[in-house]
This record gives structure tokens, C-alpha cells and sequence, in this order.
């Protein structure tokens, strides 16, 4: 999905912040596994308590927000009934780059794969993830939690294939 500069302008106004808008279209993917995070058709501006005016530019598991924070220009996510703010990556860029590398890195490994098979390709995940922003793996954020899930199984590859992601 993208959005030009004057579309971001106009949810913001003049809370544009540091986020170049001057520059080309801003891009973020369309979806990541289905339900886990997908894209909004246009994005939306909302008023966080602590955080003030973000743009929303999708959902996670199809309710939480997920936002640019336009001061920082971090990736966040709003959980509903709770105060916190989870980053989710530390740029859009790097949220963009992140979603591309853990699909580039597919199959992570089959049903059936025995211990070590687990841990190397949760290793090499969490090493991906690191690589491109190493904040983002921090416990109890989108990321980790999404590697910890892989980890249990939820993206083995044939599983990734029956539940038609």
C-alpha cells in the first residue's frame, strides 16, 4: 500500500513531525500472515493519550492500531484497554524491510522437525529480525512474539499452507 506525501499531510496537518514528506510515496506491505497485521485502504489520523496525533496505516490481529509515531518516527502498536505503547519497529523503513526479510527467510521448518531443526531456524529468524532493528526484539513486542509463535509450531510450513495465509 502507498500513500503520497499530500494524502499523510492531509491526516496530519500540521503534525507532520519528522517524517519526510517531501520525498516519494510512503509504502508499507499490504499484510503479513493474514491476520497478524494488515493494511488499512487509507490511513487515519488518532489521538494517543501520551503519544498525542499518529497515523494509522493498518491493524494487528485485525483490531490493535499500528502507527507511526510522527515526532519519532517509530512503528507503534496500540493495544486497546491498556495505557502501554508497543513499538513495533524503530522506522517505517525498517517495519517494511522486516515484514520482506522473515517472508524472504520461508520455510522456517516442517512438521515434524526435531529440537535443534527449531532452535537453528528460530535463531536465524531472531538473527534476521536483529539485523535490520535490533530493538525490535525486544520481549512482549510484535516481533519476538511472532518468533516465539514460530517456535511453537504456528509457522511450520505445512501448516503456513493449510491455513492459507
Amino acid at each position: 500500500m502507498s500513500w503520497s506525501p499530500d494524502q499523510l499531510r492531509e491526516v496530519l496537518g500540521s503534525d507532520a513531525g519528522s517524517l519526510d514528506l517531501a520525498g516519494a510515496d510512503i509504502s508499507v506491505p499490504k499484510e503479513f500472515f493474514g491476520e497478524r497485521y494488515r493494511a488499512a485502504t487509507v490511513p487515519e489520523a488518532i489521538q494517543h493519550d501520551s503519544l498525542g496525533r499518529l497515523v494509522c496505516f493498518g491493524r494487528t490481529w485485525l483490531t490493535d492500531p499500528i502507527c507511526v509515531e510522527p515526532v519519532t518516527g517509530q512503528v507503534v502498536e496500540i493495544r486497546p484497554n491498556s495505557a502501554d505503547v508497543y513499538v513495533v519497529n524503530s522506522s517505517l523503513r525498517q517495519f517494511t524491510d522486516t515484514v520482506r526479510a522473515t517472508i524472504e527467510a520461508l520455510p522456517y521448518y516442517e512438521d515434524g522437525s526435531n529440537d535443534e531443526e527449531v532452535r537453528a531456524a528460530v535463531t536465524r529468524l531472531s538473527g534476521i529480525i536483529r539485523d535490520i532493528d535490533p530493538p525490535a526484539m525486544i520481549r512482549h513486542r510484535f516481533w519476538s512474539t511472532f518468533v516465539e509463535d514460530v517456535e511453537m509450531g504456528d509457522f511450520t510450513t505445512d501448516r503456513i499452507a493449510d491455513d492459507d495465509f
